[in-house]
């Protein structure tokens, strides 16, 4: 009998056991479940994410070749996914940018940082994309470079933009380089930025003397003081009767502007009579 109990208890043990070890294969298996969920869930919102913004994004494997592009960049370069996926990134890349793509590739593959570059792709219609690169290196579980993954910004409009300011540049220089008047222009530091030729043969300084400094006063006077461009620039106005008592009137056609006749006795042998306007230059906000 004893035997017998002995053996009822040890199969109630291990019954007990058996439920144990069943619950806890459940609360695993549920557990596995939730994370593959959570998993697929994160991998959903990363596809999602990448399909639907507006960068370039793409991953490479560690030779280079393109195993991912998301629409973005196929629509922006005119390709379909099957006819870029396995391909050499530097197939996309714009002649004279190959080389220092490469170069790139190789360095950060043996683990240097790169910085943000911008370099030109070629769309399939053989028109040329200026793209700002921001990539970074993936690696494997044993920490070894596997490829790269990069984001890509059209530049496009910003390339128009700084275009449009350097004609902007260019025709403010033109204009005020061949006016017939003596004309300098200061910054908000007091240094010169313009110095044209009309005030070159005028002063006999040479805008590569001035340019850069806050020696404008020399064109005028012995001895350095303010001019009536500094007093705008630090918005002193009330320091104008100081410097220019019984000489100058508010302009009657550019609002802020004064007007100034007075005697130069440092310009030519004898001196001279100049009649000047000085007024602020501000930008869109005032």
């Amino acid at each position: 009998m004893k035997d017998q109990f002995k053996t009822k208890q040890v199969l109630i043990q291990e019954l007990a056991s058996l439920k144990q070890r069943n619950a806890e294969l459940e609360q695993s298996e549920a557990d596995r479940k939730r994370a593959e969920e959570a998993l697929r869930q994160s991998e959903e919102r990363y596809r999602t994410l990448i399909e639907t913004t507006r960068d370039l994004i793409y991953t490479t494997d560690r030779k280079g070749f393109l195993t991912y592009i998301n629409p973005t960049l196929e629509r922006t370069l005119g390709y379909a996914p099957h006819e870029l996926e396995g391909k050499s990134f530097e197939q996309i890349v714009a002649p004279g940018y190959i080389d220092s793509v490469r170069d790139i590739f190789r360095k950060a593959m043996k683990g240097k940082s790169i910085p943000v570059y911008e370099a030109e792709l070629i769309r399939k219609d053989g028109k040329r994309l200026p793209v700002e690169f921001n990539v970074v290196t993936m690696y494997d579980r044993d920490g070894n470079p596997s490829g790269r993954y990069g984001i890509g910004r059209d530049v496009r409009d910003r390339k128009r933009a700084e275009e449009a300011l350097r004609e902007s540049e260019q025709r403010l220089h033109s204009i005020i380089d061949g006016s017939p008047i003596p004309t300098f222009v200061i910054g908000k530091d007091h240094r010169v930025i313009y110095w044209n030729k009309a005030l070159e043969e005028m002063s006999r300084i040479k805008p590569g003397d001035v340019v850069g400094t806050c020696e404008h006063w020399k064109a005028f006077y012995n001895d350095e003081r303010l001019c009536m461009a500094d007093l705008l620039v630090d918005e002193t106005v009330e320091l104008v009767p100081q410097w220019y008592s019984g000489k100058y009137i508010k302009s009657p056609l550019i609002e802020g502007a004064y007007e100034v006749t007075d005697f130069f006795p440092a310009l030519g042998e004898n001196g001279k009579w100049l009649r000047f306007t000085a007024a602020a230059i501000r930008d869109s906000r005032g």
